[in-house]
């Protein structure tokens, strides 16, 4: 009997330890990983981030006539309809407007495009702003990059190329601007006296841009193409071609003594005018039973033709209802922005085309009529090319 109580003993024994053996382990806390910097989760575009940088760059840098500070904003969204790949919100507070668009990229990518403007004050900032909340001036790198290039064109090209110290006009050529902008592109214009520079470039971080430039001239044919780097360096992709034969042979030149222009026409044209200081009449030989061509330059002392300097010449023309049958493709005379019409013609009234472009306070229109229904696009373009200002 004393056995049989040890051995039941034994296996109790055996079986507690076997039980607790297979039993559950005692929990233990689980450790939860930290994220490091370099795993920090990429933030959502933030457009009032960006707002609000910029209005602080912009009152650091012009006080009173910044916006004040603590205005209560209205948010807008404005992206236009059907505009694919770029957002763009309108916050408006008093009189002022502040619109911040931004290219549909990576959230650590996104370069914010910034203006604040007050209409009433006639304010106006262009800036960017990048996803680590950093402004620029808008045209602080665009400037660099276009003098840089234009020095490098001078060093290289010498006589052909503009002369340094040129008063330079400039033009925001934005495809669509400012309505339905190109997403993720910027694009600036600058002319002075027949030359014509343009600099765009890629909405990205200051120090990745290359900025795309074109120095041309219409009258002497010169065109140059080159890059230049956020390090100011350049590189030229298409050089200059030698300069053409003179188009001009036989043709016959005309200067405006009031207002200075040169232009060229055939020699067989007779210029007349009752008063040359507002009108120039350039008629051409009777062939047919019409003269032709037929060209006037008309820079009448009327209200009309003075806007007020800096005017916009798409803009005044379309304030003051000029009519016309069809608007023409975009083109510049004296490497100025131009309005191009075009009238259709009808019983005993010629077909022309205007081409109106503002220079100061003073309008210019160029006429060109069609007389006996013949065109020559070929001279035409050498007569539009030739008219420049000293």
């Amino acid at each position: 009997m004393k056995s049989k109580s040890c051995t039941l003993v034994l296996l109790l024994t055996v079986g507690a330890l076997n039980f607790s053996g297979c039993g559950p382990a005692t929990p233990q806390p689980t450790e939860i990983p930290t994220a490091t910097p370099t795993q920090a989760a990429v933030e959502a575009p933030d457009p009032v981030r960006a707002r609000d940088a910029a209005l602080a760059h912009v009152s650091e840098r012009y006080g009173e006539q910044a916006p004040a500070l603590g205005l209560a904003w209205t948010e807008e969204l404005t992206t236009p309809e059907g505009l694919v790949g770029l957002t763009t919100y309108q916050y408006t507070a008093e009189d002022w407007v502040v619109t911040v668009s931004y290219p549909i990229v990576r959230p650590d990518l996104t370069v914010y495009q910034v203006v604040v403007a007050n209409d009433a004050t006639g304010f106006h900032w262009e800036g960017q702003v990048d996803a680590a909340g950093r402004v620029t001036q808008a045209l602080e790198g665009v400037l660099a990059a276009r003098d840089a290039a234009l020095t490098y064109v001078i060093e290289h090209y010498g006589a052909e190329a503009p002369t340094s110290g040129l008063s330079w006009m400039e033009e925001n050529i934005t495809p669509g601007w400012p309505d339905a902008p190109v997403p993720g592109w910027v694009e600036y214009q600058y002319t002075a006296e027949g030359w014509v520079v343009t600099v765009g470039h890629a909405v990205l971080p200051l120090e990745w841009i290359v900025y795309q430039i074109t120095v041309s001239n219409q009258t002497t044919r010169f065109q140059w193409e080159g890059e230049v780097d956020a390090g100011g360096r350049v590189t030229e992709t298409t050089a200059p071609t030698a300069a053409a034969e003179d188009e001009y042979v036989g043709w016959q030149t005309y200067t405006s003594a009031k207002f200075g222009y040169t232009l060229k026409h055939p020699r067989d044209v007779t210029m007349m005018g009752a008063d040359l200081d507002e009108s120039v009449q350039f008629v051409g030989p009777v062939a047919n039973n019409e003269h032709w061509p037929w060209f006037s330059v008309d820079h009448f002392d009327s209200n009309f033709y003075h806007p007020p300097a800096g005017t916009d010449v798409h803009q005044w023309i379309a304030d003051s209802s000029v009519s016309y049958d069809e608007m023409g493709p975009k083109v510049q005379v004296a490497g100025l922005p131009t309005v191009h019409l075009i009238y259709q013609g009808g019983p005993g009234i010629y077909a022309s085309d205007d081409y109106y472009f503002i220079r100061g306070d003073q309008l210019f229109r160029i006429t060109i009529l069609h007389a006996g229904g013949k065109q020559d696009w070929d001279l035409y373009d050498k007569f539009l090319q030739s008219f420049t200002f000293p």
